[in-house]
């Protein structure tokens, strides 16, 4: 009859009681070979093995034991054997490794992180990646929040070789330490990472700009010269190289390139671009006349063309409904209910649905509501329609925002369609400017013969927008608006000014105020909260406030905690990103002031003064008197050598 397991234990308890220890574990290898996942016979094998001298042996089996009762998630019964090969084999990584999962496992931290620790230091002087790659992991696993836990990960990484894993790693830190403002850490792992990619183009950019920012100009240089061979004639990297030559004292090379940039901007109808390059082309070298006059031009068109299309003249609303219409949609927009001043517009358009006013209004407040495509569609429609000046107004806004390019042909039927609509009949064809002044003044003249004051008034304005020196056209102007008002016995509110809304319009706001738009009140976060928070000094709940909020405003409040938290070198890295693609956003004039205030801090006085110098382009009503003083001020530093 054959033996059972009892009968064998009885057994094998017999020779040890005897001090037969070899033919006891004889017999307890007998009932492993039925169950070879016995731990407890396992255990009592590997014992007798070491009572008998016979080390190697008992240890191989006291292992086996250990690894069992851990996989059998049984981590506090593992830890005790685990110990007692540590006693025999103290620098064993294998059981240093396997006792720091038990702890990890049973939830004793402190004791998993010393020893994942020790291990870790051992697998690396001893070079055995796989241990060491699998320490590192357990203490970020451990340390989720500690990036020096991450930094030691991606050094791991790197130095085994596995560059898959250690250049994600180095990635994923590089946004977690800028958002620390910890920039030289930013420089340093993206370096590293390039070391793995010396090809990723991408990667030695990203390194370029970490070096300027924390003033490495040099270095920063040694990183493009890759980048530049790559993609000879990058527009974008040619401009960081002049800008690292120009902080590396080396404004006479970056000239040449700035000109040669602002000819590729003019190339390709981006005027600011072109402005923006000969700007900076006159602030790296010598005083140059001719460059200065050049520089002045372009940044005169581009402001131009920048000026959003209720500012300017010709767009002017002239008809009672279209001024109303255009009244009520800024009191809207301007008190945070753009998506009501859409609907007022729309509204409008549908009894007028010619008014250049109007549309052109609607265009800026889809730019507000961060709908791109629609309103550069609206505008691209416009300026199929427009004629004359109204047309040139259009197309310089279109090309401002990016906007696709109209066939010259196009063009050249607005100008044939204006030429033969503009000459009444009678009039001869204008030969120079003074005789295209006298026919537009004979056409006023027709215009009020007929009564047609609107028409006449619209020539009226064209004409005060080419010379607005002119005292004769503007007092017949005002008495043509007088006429105009006396007809209706209304008062036409002037264009552009902001009137109180009327009692319904008071009530509905009120009503929307008790349930505030996602514009408003993000429901991922409050921006009236974060701004709170800020404005008595509670950064750190400002930061995390701003996290959740998109948008421009947000990007504000994590600025202003973060320069709070003497961490102003990251607050400029976060509203310089944030600035791409906003040039709509009625923030964009505070985010630049943010930006000059940040740059003066950090001693950019030259940064500083190039950011007001936009802001006052872009928004030449916002703070008019701050920003003049403040410019002035800026420019006498400069020429104190500050």
């Amino acid at each position: 009859m054959a033996e059972t397991r009892t009968d064998l234990e009885q057994q094998a308890l017999r020779w040890v009681t005897r001090g037969q220890i070899p033919k006891a574990i004889d017999v307890y290898r007998k009932i492993l070979a039925r169950d070879p996942h016995d731990r407890r016979i396992r255990q009592k094998v590997g014992e007798l093995y070491l009572k008998i001298g016979r080390e190697a042996e008992g240890l191989k089996s006291l292992k086996e034991a250990a690894d069992l009762t851990l996989k059998d998630g049984q981590a506090r019964a593992a830890i005790a054997l685990y110990k007692v090969l540590q006693g025999h084999l103290p620098e064993d990584l294998g059981v240093m490794a396997s006792l720091a999962e038990c702890y990890r496992q049973a939830g004793m931290s402190a004791e998993a992180e010393r020893t994942a620790e020790e291990t870790l230091n051992l697998a690396v002087s001893g070079r055995n990646w796989k241990i060491a790659v699998a320490m590192v992991d357990q203490l970020v696993d451990l340390r989720p929040t500690d990036l020096k836990a991450r930094f030691r990960r991606a050094e791991v990484l790197h130095a085994a070789k596995d560059v898959p894993a250690a250049l994600a790693a180095w990635r994923d830190l590089a946004p977690l330490l800028a958002r620390r403002g910890e920039m030289g850490e930013v420089a340093r792992v993206l370096e590293a990472a390039v070391q793995l990619a010396p090809d990723d183009v991408d990667l030695q950019i990203r390194a370029a700009r970490a070096r300027l920012e924390v003033g490495d100009a040099p270095r920063a240089l040694e990183l493009l010269a890759d980048a530049r061979a790559a993609r000879p004639g990058d527009a974008d990297l040619d401009h960081l190289q002049a800008t690292a030559l120009i902080r590396a004292g080396r404004g006479a090379e970056a000239r040449p390139l700035l000109l040669s940039l602002a000819d590729h901007h003019r190339s390709n109808g981006d005027i600011e671009g072109q402005a923006r390059a000969l700007r900076e082309a006159l602030d790296a070298g010598d005083d140059d006349p001719e460059l200065r006059r050049s520089a002045d031009e372009a940044a005169d068109l581009a402001g131009r063309m920048r000026a959003r299309l209720w500012e300017v003249p010709v767009l002017t609303p002239i008809h009672d409904d279209e001024v109303a219409a255009c009244a009520r949609a800024e009191v809207q927009a301007r008190y945070g209910f753009p998506e009501r001043a859409l609907v007022t517009l729309e509204e409008a358009l549908e009894a007028r649905a010619s008014s250049l006013p109007l549309a052109g209004r609607r265009v800026e407040i889809l730019l507000d509501l961060q709908r791109r495509q629609e309103a550069l569609d609206g505008l691209a429609a416009l300026v199929r329609g427009a004629r004359g000046q109204a047309r040139e107004v259009l197309v310089g806004r279109l090309q401002s925002l990016g906007g696709p390019r109209i066939p010259d042909e196009e063009a050249s039927k607005a100008d044939s369609d204006l030429g033969d609509g503009l000459v009444e009949p009678g009039v001869a064809a204008p030969r120079d400017a003074v005789e295209q002044e006298d026919a537009r003044l004979a056409r006023v003249e027709a215009h009020l013969a007929t009564g047609d004051l609107e028409s006449a008034l619209v020539l009226l304005q064209d004409a005060w927008r080419d010379d607005p020196r002119n005292e004769e056209i503007l007092r017949r102007i005002g008495e043509i608006r007088t006429t105009l008002r006396e007809r209706t016995q209304d008062v036409v509110p002037v264009p552009g000014a902001v009137a109180p809304p009327d009692p319904d319009e008071s009530e509905a706001a009120s009503s929307a105020a008790e349930e505030p738009t996602a514009d408003l009140a993000p429901a991922d976060g409050s921006l009236e909260d974060a701004w709170a928070r800020v404005s008595v000094g509670l950064y750190e709940e400002a930061l995390d406030a701003a996290g959740t909020i998109p948008g421009l405003g947000g990007r504000l409040v994590e600025a202003r905690a973060l320069r709070g938290t003497g961490r102003g070198d990251h607050a400029r890295v976060v509203l310089e990103q944030a600035l791409d693609g906003n040039g709509a956003n009625p923030l964009y004039p505070d985010t630049l002031w943010e930006l000059a205030d940040l740059s003066l801090d950090a001693g950019h006085v030259r940064a500083s003064l190039e950011r007001l110098e936009e802001l006052a382009r872009v928004a030449p009503h916002w703070r008019t008197h701050d920003v003049t003083a403040r410019i002035r001020g800026l420019k006498i530093l400069l020429e104190r050598g500050g």
